[in-house]
């Protein structure tokens, strides 16, 4: 006997339904893998501050820029950054 399900997001099949369970199973394992990763993450970083009195913020912009290897495109927008900045703030016309 199949049995259907019927949502507002149209009717599916015992297939589908399996189909769907599955997905459901996947997503969750990846969600719970991310959490993992997440802790892990966090015991590196509270370690090498520990260690080093390095501010977390810096830590993660220098992990960050080490896993995207864009050195060149930090620099660039930080420098554009300063500019800009400079150039509002310290303007003395307004």
């Amino acid at each position: 006997m199949s049995n259907t399900i019927v949502s507002t997001f149209g009717t599916f099949t015992d297939q589908e339904i399996t189909k769907l369970k599955k997905s459901l199973r996947e997503m969750s394992d990846v969600f719970s893998m991310q959490e993992a990763q997440r802790e892990t993450l966090k015991a590196i970083l509270d370690d090498a501050y520990d260690e080093l009195k390095i501010p977390k913020k810096i830590l993660r912009k220098l992990a960050k820029t080490y896993h995207k290897r864009n050195f060149s495109e930090v620099s660039i927008e930080n420098e554009e950054f300063e500019l800009l900045y400079t150039g509002v703030v310290d303007n003395k016309t307004q």
